[in-house]
């Protein structure tokens, strides 16, 4: 079962939202051909690294696997792709040029069988430039 709502930006941008600083990001969808598939992206734009976006989800399963395809609007970006567990995180770092490329990242969770929120998260390393997301999810 996925847990992600809106994961491929259909619907707009709702319910993900800026995090990390999250006066500095700018969210906002849109088609133009530019998707991966469907017909919308999210475009994610921080003004200062580190700047983030996320989603988070209810989850009692043993450990989550979480994937994106993305790519750079115009020149390369780089990104830290988190799944957070409380206070705990597995992350990877990407860059990403204008070409659709597929990021994943796996988490083990702590106390499987309790139901508690799950963070998958991204975050803009490189200022300034657009980050193009389609078809994120967890399971």
């Amino acid at each position: 079962m996925a847990f992600l709502r809106n994961p491929s930006f259909e619907g707009g941008v709702a319910p993900w939202q800026p995090e990390n600083i999250p006066n500095a990001v700018a969210l906002t969808t849109f088609g133009g051909g530019l998707p991966r598939s469907g017909s919308s992206v999210l475009a994610a734009f921080t003004n200062t690294a580190g700047g983030s976006f996320r989603q988070d989800f209810p989850c009692s399963t043993p450990s989550v696997f979480a994937f994106a395809w993305v790519r750079a609007w115009t020149n390369p970006v780089a990104l830290t792709f988190a799944i957070w567990d409380g206070g705990n995180n597995i992350s990877a770092n990407f860059v990403v040029d204008t070409n659709w490329t597929f990021i994943t990242n796996t988490i083990g969770l702590s106390n499987p069988g309790q139901t508690r929120d799950v963070r998958f998260e991204i975050y803009l390393q490189t200022p300034n430039l657009w980050l193009l997301v389609d078809n994120g999810n967890a399971y």
